[in-house]
């Protein structure tokens, strides 16, 4: 039922999840996508950011995944260096790709692993190049989209997701210019299908201590990031750049065309597809279980408006978007 699955890297899994299904193009508008709508919600927040910026901008765009964003949004620049934080190579390869295909754009630095890597070089062996990080103030926007997940890794013991989110972002804040933005975008997690299905997977697996981590880290987004704490905490680390925020929600939806193309893309919450290891293709069984016994909870059913993913399946991913701006002093 899954014969694509056996025998690929987590690397290879995440790319098919990823950019095959969820970032599937739209057959006539290369401007959206057919595999979901969570970026075309939150396209409307992103596109003034875009239009604001200067001539020769540096946008920084972390978690960059193929570069599917370039195509949607970024290509609006007037002029700009895109430098990007991307662990799988696969997708970095897809990244290049995009950038090359704009006059306008360039790319700037690549950084081929986690973004931790480049603010906790005391505790890397060999340590990164400097190079692979952008300097301080050097940044016009910075794009932390759909990539929170991976700043806390839920299998270890004793994880702080409240530091680690707060370094994360703090190093982001470093990198931009006064007049600057971050612009995150995370899948809510009392709503979205992923974070629900990753919940029943621990748990049906009897994985009680991964469970409750990722439990943990789903209270400190709660608390630091969808409440608004974050621009309280980043204040006081930066008292003379006071970040103005805003957040927005929006109900957005995942479509594929098979139920067993649904129980795929509830890969899209698993955190260990990061690394090339061998993929666990038992997992999509339990997924595909997952889908039918919850159908009702996550939406589960066939598109039937008028849109091009009409007759496609479809669950629900609520999303949140946050838009932190550095102000000029």
């Amino acid at each position: 039922m899954f014969a694509e699955f056996q025998g690929i890297s987590n690397y290879q899994a995440y790319k098919k999840v990823f950019s095959d299904r969820m970032m599937l193009p739209h057959p006539t508008d290369p401007r959206r996508l057919l595999g979901n709508t969570q970026r075309e919600d939150f396209l409307p927040f992103l596109h003034p950011l875009i239009k604001r910026l200067p001539t020769n901008a540096n946008i920084f765009d972390v978690g960059a995944g193929a570069g599917e964003i370039v195509d949607l949004a970024l290509y609006e620049a007037t002029a700009a260096t895109i430098s990007i934080e991307e662990p799988n190579p696969l997708l970095i390869n897809g990244y290049k790709a995009k950038v090359k295909k704009y006059p306008n754009l360039r790319l700037g630095l690549v950084h081929e692993g986690s973004v931790q890597d480049l603010y906790r070089h005391a505790t890397l062996n060999p340590l990164p190049s400097a190079a692979e990080a952008p300097a301080k103030n050097s940044q016009d926007l910075v794009l932390a989209l759909q990539m929170i997940y991976h700043v806390t890794p839920f299998e270890k013991n004793d994880i702080d997701p409240d530091t680690e989110i707060i370094d994360a972002l703090a190093f982001l804040y470093e990198t931009m210019r006064p007049g600057a933005s971050l612009f995150l975008v995370y899948s809510d997690d009392d709503t979205a299908t992923t974070a629900l299905a990753s919940e029943w997977y621990f748990e049906k697996t009897n994985q009680l201590s991964k469970l409750a981590n990722f439990q943990k880290i789903k209270q400190a987004r709660h608390r630091i990031l969808k409440s608004g704490l974050i621009a309280e905490l980043l204040a006081a680390k930066f008292p003379h750049n006071k970040p103005r925020l805003t957040c927005e929600r929006t109900s957005s939806w995942i479509f594929g065309s098979t139920l067993e193309d649904m129980a795929i893309l509830c890969l899209l919450g698993d955190d260990e597809l990061s690394n090339d290891q061998e993929f666990d293709a038992g997992k999509l069984s339990i997924y595909l279980d997952f889908v039918k016994t919850h159908a009702e909870k996550i939406q589960l059913g066939i598109e039937r408006r008028s849109i091009a993913q009409n007759g496609m399946y479809r669950f629900f991913q609520g999303q949140i978007v946050l838009t932190i701006e550095k102000p000029c002093q």
